[in-house]
Order: structure tokens, then sequence, then C-alpha cells
């Protein structure tokens, strides 16, 4: 199967007055059609700075692309002018933002917002695109739709304003969705409502999905492959099975021991010791081994190679027979 988009090597750093910050330091990941791959991991270990490094959103200084490419539709996008991504941003690849309440702009009414998606990238006339808003709001949930278009973000709850986002996402129908931490802030109720939307929208549409969070148990029932990261590396990768079955990772071990879970008898929570390390000063040899019950002498010198568990599941660990 020919993925729908390829990240090959991606590097994006940052200059800082702290020294260079490796956000994404060489990873590499695909997600195909009609998939929904999960990307996990601790707060600053990359996962948002992966995805708005697809949408080009990084800021040049103080970011910049060291390296690798992301290939979608066969085109580099790391090559393309900022025209030419701006065509594909909201129309091919669309992306639902952290918090709502600061992605939209405080100072213009829910209508204007979704119907410049569709002014902008398919050249509707304001009563067809308010038209196919209305048809949107209704599909992702949202009551009294064309009340709504005429509130204020501050007038909605969280869980609307969610849905708006997601609404606006959708309008243009993109065959990529990335959901950045999509259900963060928000009550266990309107979260499990969220995830359901958006996995009703990968089937109804086939729109591939990338979603990121800091909780494996939110994206357990959700992904069909899964994408660790720690400290701006790609840790572990697999299917979502294979990973929750058998963490090859001490770090996704660690992450599996730390939330409360229905399929095994657990007699407390273990948490990860220690802090995730600053991406400027990142530790020599595994950047892990400073938390890890497993390390060995190499761990603190030497970056582990890639071991193979099976051959859609990798692990960069060097005592992956331990665990």
């Amino acid at each position: 199967m020919t993925p729908l988009i390829s990240v090959k090597g991606l590097k994006t750093y940052f200059r800082t007055d702290e020294g260079l910050v490796k956000a994404c330091d060489n990873i590499s990941f695909d997600v195909n059609p009609g998939e929904i791959l999960g990307v996990v991991g601790e707060s600053g270990s990359g996962k948002t700075v992966a995805s708005m490094s697809i949408l080009r959103l990084i800021a040049e200084p103080p970011g910049y692309f060291d390296g690798g490419e992301i290939i979608f539709e066969g085109k580099n996008l790391l090559k393309l002018s900022m025209k030419e991504m701006r065509e594909i941003r909201g129309n091919k690849i669309s992306m639902i933002f952290q918090d709502p309440m600061t992605a939209l702009n405080p100072f213009l009414k829910i209508e204007t917002q979704l119907t410049e998606v569709l002014v902008q990238h398919k050249s509707m006339s304001l009563d067809k695109a308010r038209a196919k808003c209305i048809e949107m709001l209704k599909k992702v949930g949202v009551s009294l739709p064309e009340r709504r278009l005429d509130m204020y973000p501050h007038q909605l709850s969280g869980g609307l304003r969610q849905r708006m986002m997601i609404a606006m996402a959708l309008l243009c129908r993109p065959s990529l969705l990335i959901a950045d931490e999509p259900t963060t802030a928000l009550d266990v109720t309107i979260q499990a409502q969220i995830l359901e939307l958006i996995k009703s929208i990968n089937q109804e549409f086939n729109t591939s999905v990338i979603l990121i969070s800091h909780d494996l148990g939110v994206v357990a029932g959700m992904t069909n492959r899964l994408v660790v990261m720690y400290a701006g590396k790609i840790v572990e990768s697999g299917l979502t099975e294979d990973i929750f079955n058998k963490p090859s990772h001490p770090y996704t071990k660690a992450l599996l021991n730390s939330i409360p879970r229905i399929d095994k008898e657990q007699k407390q929570l273990d948490p990860i010791p220690g802090l995730p390390p600053s991406l400027s000063s990142i530790p020599t040899g595994c950047p892990f081994h400073p938390r890890c019950a497993y390390a060995v002498e190499k761990c603190k010198t030497t970056y582990p190679e890639t071991a193979f568990i099976t051959s859609d599941h990798i692990s960069k660990c060097w005592e992956v027979s331990r665990l």
C-alpha cells in the first residue's frame, strides 16, 4: 500500500538562547489511506512540532528544517512555496489544534471563521458557504447550528468550540486530519464524544487521521498503529495491539504502567521517575537512560540501534530482550 503521507528523517530544530533545541530529531513514519495513527509521549517529546512541521507552521526563525522529507501526493512539502502550502492547509490537510479557545479568533463570529475556509479554497459564495457550514455542523453533532454561527467563541462551551474546530477542519473533505490532543481540558463525557466523532469521520469519509496524545489510554481503542516519541525521537512504533500487548521499549512500558488498566491486574500505578530532559541538553546515548530501570553502561554512551520485534514493530533499545 502506498502511504498517503511519508515523513522521512525529519529534523526540526530551533535556535534559542539556551542552545540548539532538537524538537524532532531524525524521525520517520508513514500514514496509510484511511488509517488512524497515534502519536504518544509526554509533554515536550516533539509530538506537536512533528505535526506543525507537516503543515509548515514552524516559525522560521527561530525554527528551521535541518533535513528530511515530508512526501504528500508525490511532493516534498518542505520544498513547496508558502503559496503552494496555503493551497494544501485546510484543503487537503487539516488540523484540529489543542486549545480551540486560542485557535479560534475571539473577535470574529463563528460564521466568519467557517465560511472563510470555503470561500478561500472552493470559491463559494457566502450564502452557499453558510449552507455548507450548517450541514457540516449538523454532521459533527452541533445543535441549533444556525444560531451557533452567529455566536462568538467565548459564548460556546469547550465541547462546542472543539466541534467547531472539527467542522472547520472537515469542510473541504481533507484526505488527512491532524488532531493535536483534541480532548485536552474537556470532561470525560465530552472527551468520549469527541473521540467517537473523530472515529466516525475516519470511517464515513475514509479520512486518514494523526491522533496526538500524551495518554495511551486515549488512543487505545482509536488507532491502527502507534508511534511513541521521547525527547524528539521515535523510540517505538508498531501496530497498536502489539505495543499494548508487548511493549518493547522501557519508556512505552513505563507509560502503560502509569495508567489504569482494566485488562490487567494492577496493585498500584507506577509513575515514571524524574522528568523528561530539556531538548537543548539531551543526555548522550539513549535519552531515556537516566529514568530507565533497565539501563546498562552502553545505554549511557551510544544511541540504540533499531531492533525489529516484528516486521511492523520496531524499538530503539539495547535491552529489548529483558523486557
